[in-house]
């Protein structure tokens, strides 16, 4: 992969990370916890990996504890941690739902996100849809209201086009608009440096 590599020496808080599809660190958790308003604006799927140092409170979608047996310090293992760089789901979403009688009915749900976790109310026809439970990686997500309806879908300009499954029945064709935005909430490390 020479021919696809390159070698740049720079200030990471100023260098342009967005062609990026998979960025790997090992720095500190103070420089780590720095870099979150940095990737949280990559690409949605970016995957970001780290050796060792998490990100604060963004906890990793996948952490894996390997042997280390040459490691210089601590025990002779190491956590290799990584993170698939969320879509803003956050906001207020609208469609269509079908019911059992034929008819359709204004369904809406509204998400509040704090990097990849999604919490949300959902309504249809005004009532509370139930039970409610939500995942995203990158610009998919699934989510399920009350114990009947499985939302996925993958986002683009301010709509979710997917598909909607009931009671695990076929999956029909699925779309959502933004109809309020919302905004993904991350934390910033309180002392900065250049």
């Amino acid at each position: 992969i020479a021919e696809r590599a390159r070698f740049v020496t720079e200030n990471i808080f100023h260098a342009d990370l967005s062609p990026a599809t998979v960025i790997t660190m090992y720095m500190g958790a103070s420089v780590n916890r720095r870099m979150r308003p940095l990737l949280i604006k990559l690409r949605p799927g970016t995957r970001v990996v780290s050796h060792e140092f998490d990100l604060g409170n963004w906890e990793p979608d996948v952490k894996i504890n390997i042997a280390a047996p040459d490691k210089g310090y601590g025990a002779p293992r190491a956590d290799v941690l990584m993170w698939y760089i969320p879509a803003d789901f956050s906001g207020e979403w609208e469609w269509r739902l079908p019911t059992a009688d034929g008819r359709e009915e204004t369904a809406r749900v509204i998400f509040e996100q704090t990097y990849q976790k999604l919490t949300g109310k959902g309504m249809v026809a005004g009532r509370d849809a139930g039970a409610f439970k939500a995942e995203i990686r990158g610009d998919t997500i699934r989510f399920t209201m009350g114990a009947m309806h499985e939302f996925r879908g993958r986002i683009a300009a301010g709509a979710i086009d997917g598909t909607v499954s009931v009671s695990g029945g076929p999956a029909t064709p699925w779309r959502a608009a933004r109809i309020r935005a919302g905004k993904l909430q991350i934390e910033a490390a309180a002392n900065t440096f250049e």
